[in-house]
C-alpha cells in the first residue's frame, strides 16, 4: 500500500490507497499504441504531456533540493 499525506489549511490528512504502479504504466503504454495503430489522438495531447513530464521533474528536484522550484 502507498501512504500519501497531505496538508490542507494546516490539518495533517493521511490516505493509503493501493495501485500496481507497472500496471499504470503498462495501460498508458497499451493506449498508446492503440491510438497510433488506429490514427486516433490520444486522451492528452503532446503538449499537456510535455507539461506533465515538466512538473513531474520540477517535483523530483524539489524533493532533492528539500525546497519550492518553481522553473
Amino acid at each position: 500500500k502507498q501512504k500519501i499525506t497531505q496538508t490542507v489549511n494546516n490539518k495533517k490528512s493521511t490516505r493509503k490507497f493501493t495501485f500496481n504502479r507497472n500496471k499504470l504504466f503498462l495501460d498508458e503504454m497499451k493506449h498508446l499504441i492503440k491510438a497510433i495503430e488506429n490514427n486516433r489522438q490520444t486522451n492528452i495531447n503532446i503538449r499537456e504531456a510535455s507539461k506533465s513530464v515538466e512538473l513531474a521533474l520540477m517535483m523530483h528536484k524539489s524533493m532533492k533540493q528539500k525546497k519550492i522550484i518553481f522553473r
